[in-house]
């Protein structure tokens, strides 16, 4: 008896010891640069502050933090456990953006007409409540990293200062991926549709997945949709065909990739060898 006694109350302690040598956050890993995204995982009791990112963090203790395309040089982790405070700092990359001219656009896509205005305000909010729609903590993204969606020359880079017609317009938050009219476009990570939008005003034929975590990725100017809102895609599910709908002056995919609302770059979350 005694014995037994001294084994349970050593396994006990081995327990205790375990708990208490567990680390409060774990290595952090991703594309620490501007419009890049890190990730890694906390204890679950665990509460955390980030300043200077946009941050999903879950009661598993899994974590996304989005860094914008004018995120600071250094950004502060601090994680708070039961007695226990961690403080991380991030150094991140800092980036220069180009400006793309971009002519032979159709005048009205440019400088719109009033009498537009209203439709394309109905179209950005339904962007906005499409991705208001996600699963959040519900859908567990341990790994964000993609798989390209098409094959092609890169026509258009994130951050990408725009000069359309001659005329200066907003950034551009994504990139876009050239390729012929028809091209099977893919699904770069696993996810569920939650826009699949006809003739939107810019973006023509949209496509939106939902991720989880609050991280969603779009697809415009798209010639076909091949999904509808509600379904449940695998990572390399064909969702759509590449197009020339919307504000385009050829066949490409516009790929944008958002955490929250924060515009991330697509091609830094890519898988390693996918570059």
């Amino acid at each position: 008896m005694g014995f037994k006694l001294v084994v349970v109350v050593c396994l006990l302690g081995a327990s205790a010891c375990a708990v208490q040598r567990q680390p409060l956050l774990s290595a952090v890993e991703g594309s620490m640069a501007q419009g890049g995204i890190a990730y890694g995982k906390t204890t679950p009791e665990a509460e955390m502050a980030v300043r200077g990112g946009y941050k999903v963090h879950c009661p598993s203790g899994h974590f996304l933090i989005g860094l914008p395309s004018k995120a600071p040089q250094r950004l502060d982790m601090i994680v708070r456990g039961q007695a226990k405070k961690a403080k991380k700092r991030l150094n991140v990359r800092q980036r220069s953006y180009k400006t793309e001219y971009i002519d032979g656009l159709p005048g009205k896509k440019v400088l719109p007409d009033e009498s537009l205005w209203p439709r394309i305000q109905s179209e950005r909010e339904m962007i906005k409540t499409a991705r208001a729609q996600t699963q959040g903590c519900g859908r567990i993204v341990e790994e964000p990293t993609f798989i390209y969606p098409v094959r092609g020359r890169i026509s258009g880079e994130y951050g990408s200062g725009r000069v359309l017609n001659g005329v200066e317009r907003s950034r551009h938050f994504a990139i876009d991926i050239a390729a012929p009219k028809g091209t099977k476009v893919l699904a770069p990570l696993s996810g569920r549709v939650v826009l699949a939008g006809h003739e939107f005003f810019y973006g023509g034929n949209m496509i939106m997945l939902d991720h989880g975590m609050e991280l969603t990725s779009l697809y415009a100017h798209l010639d076909t949709m091949l999904v509808k809102e509600g379904d449940e895609v695998a990572r390399g599910d064909v969702i759509g065909e590449v197009g020339s709908t919307g504000r385009s002056t050829g066949p490409h995919v516009h790929w944008g990739v958002y955490l929250g609302g924060v515009p991330l770059d697509p091609s830094l979350m890519l898988f390693q060898g996918e570059e």
